[in-house]
Order: C-alpha cells, then structure tokens, then sequence
C-alpha cells in the first residue's frame, strides 16, 4: 500500500449496496463536490482524501458527545456527512469511505464498500474499492 492506496487483483467482499437511495447516493450536492476535486484517476482519489480531510470537522469522541455519536453511527449518508461537516475522530471511517465513495461515483467511478471484523476480540473497520481503468484499488481512508 502506497500513500492509503492499494491495487488488488479482485475484490473479497462486495456488499452490492444500492445507489439510489443509499447512504453513498450521489446528490446534486455531492456533485458539485465532486467536480471541483481536480484530477483523474489516482490523482482524484487523493484529491478527494484531501479535500475530506481538510473540509470535516475531525471532533473528538467523549462522555458529551457518545449518545449523539451513537445515535448517527451508521446512519448518516454522505450528503448529510459534508453538509453537517463534521465525524467523530475514533469512530469515523464509515463515514469517511462513505463520503469517499460517493465522491467517486459522481466522478463515474465504481467503487464498493469492505466492511473488516476481527475474527477474535472487537474491532470494526471500513475501506473502499474504486475501480479506475486499471484495476481495483483498495482504499483506506480512515485507516
């Protein structure tokens, strides 16, 4: 993996999430995002971890703020993510790879969404595939 960015032969896991309707449904609002990210390809790719990182608001997770924290986890689609500006710093990257990957639909790219678990102990985490005209690239924003 280079700078979050990995290539792979073939994806293991494809959650087959719908488009329309989902939480990575590309909005009008979305687009116009999108289309201000320069770049093509690998280049949009980190243009767009770019812009994610420098536009949201990373707040930290504390005994204030968990109900809420709670209460959004998982739900929030990317619409709501850019325009409420902000993820909770240790429990972002769903949110991340989900703004993410709609990003790079409305840039016409394919992506799909890995959701990884621990065999033993907890632990959750989420990552991206975006399919450019070369292959697969897995993509962990949040990692």
């Amino acid at each position: 993996m280079v700078s979050g960015f990995g290539k792979i032969d073939c994806a293991l896991y494809n959650l087959g999430m719908s488009k329309t309707g989902s939480q990575i449904e590309s909005t009008d609002f979305v687009k116009g995002i999108a289309r201000d990210i320069q770049g093509e390809g690998v280049d949009f790719l980190r243009g767009a971890i770019k812009f994610l990182y420098k536009y949201l608001d990373f707040r930290e997770l504390d005994e204030s703020n968990l109900k809420e924290e709670a209460r959004i986890r998982w739900k929030r689609t990317a619409d709501q993510v850019l325009r409420d500006k902000y993820v909770y710093k240790p429990k972002s990257c769903t949110d991340l790879v989900i703004t993410f990957q709609a990003l790079c639909e409305a840039k016409g790219c394919t992506t799909r969404f890995i959701k990884l678990t621990r065999v033993e102990g907890r632990g959750i985490h989420s990552m991206a595939e975006v399919k450019l005209p070369d292959g697969w690239y897995l993509v962990d924003i949040g990692g």
